[in-house]
């Protein structure tokens, strides 16, 4: 029997690419900064709760836009990622350069204390835009 739009499963049949990083945060004066150390990307907001939203609103762009221009892989190559081959294992990235990750050599007031992970989430149909064979292909 083919599922109709009232199906409750139609609505949960979702295909994305989930991506973990970790977040940290810290509180300036009235405003909360959020900061990927792996992407270096940062936010703020009002509360600690609002920079962490905005913190993987811009995540997903970061990603979004890497995908549609088709540069993922060297962007993540630049932040300090390695591919990992298939039976490979995870190993170490390494920080930004300049930046120091929560805890270690950057304290007092401009260190990044509250750190966790975000989890974002790109949709399929951007995903699939990009050219993960890695050979490069003109965009459109």
């Amino acid at each position: 029997m083919p599922r109709t739009a009232k199906d409750p499963f139609v609505h949960r049949s979702i295909v994305e690419l989930r991506v973990k990083l970790q977040a940290c945060t810290r509180q300036k004066g009235a405003v909360w900064l959020a900061w990927c150390p792996p992407l270096d990307v940062m936010t703020q907001a009002e509360t600690e709760q609002r920079a962490i939203d905005s913190l993987r609103e811009a995540v997903e762009l970061w990603f979004e836009s890497c995908i549609s221009r088709n540069v993922l892989d060297d962007a993540l190559i630049e932040a300090g990622f390695n591919r990992l081959q298939p039976g490979g294992v995870h190993g170490q990235r390494t920080w930004p350069a300049g930046l120091a990750a929560a805890g270690t050599e950057r304290q007092g007031t401009d260190a990044f204390t509250r750190e966790r992970d975000i989890e974002v989430s790109i949709p399929a149909y951007i995903a699939a835009q990009y050219d993960w064979s890695g050979n490069r292909r003109a965009s459109h």
